[in-house]
């Protein structure tokens, strides 16, 4: 009468411990390979430079008032727009060659409106996306700069944008100079 033996309960069973192990180092190693691979992803489909026609920068001054307009961000919301609208660079020689001939941007909506011109909308365009930093609506509207937008650096002198740290904590509490 042989018995057979078993290891007593309070032994580990090594060979399960092992196989949980490698599983979730696994899952965990592969969860990082696909995270770092997203992120090559990502940095390699940003575009290096954009073409700006030459009609953008100076429209969308006339257009918003402000002389001095960044460059990179021109360049970010000039793509946004032409992606959200393919027509978008036709229609802003349209408009740069209509404000021309307009002698500027005097009354520049109404006139476009009541003429009722194919370009109406493209002078809210810009500048809804420059002083916002949003191109599009609804679901498809796209937030493309916001820190740099004008709506912040019009008032930077005195404000800074919702939801950046103004100090240390409690700084809001206090009255502004």
């Amino acid at each position: 009468m042989s018995q057979e033996r078993k290891p007593p309960a309070s032994l580990p069973n090594v060979a399960r411990r092992r196989f949980m192990g490698g599983t979730v180092l696994s899952v965990v190693a592969g969860n990082l390979g696909l995270e770092w691979s997203e992120r090559a992803e990502a940095a390699e489909a940003a575009p290096a430079t954009v073409d700006l026609p030459p009609q953008f920068l100076p429209v969308s001054a006339q257009l918003t008032g402000v002389d001095e307009l960044s460059r990179p961000v021109a360049e970010r919301l000039y793509t946004a727009l032409v992606a959200e609208d393919a027509g978008f660079s036709a229609a802003l020689k349209v408009l740069a060659d209509f404000i021309q001939t307009a002698g500027g941007v005097e009354d520049l909506q109404s006139r476009l409106d009541s003429a009722q011109s194919a370009v109406a909308a493209l002078p809210r365009k810009i500048v809804t996306a420059w002083y916002t930093g949003i191109v599009g609506d609804g679901i498809h509207a796209r937030c493309i700069a916001y820190e740099d937008t004008l709506m912040n650096s019009t008032v930077a002198d005195h404000l800074q944008p919702q939801s950046y740290s103004l100090g240390n904590y409690g700084a809001w509490a206090q009255k502004p100079a």
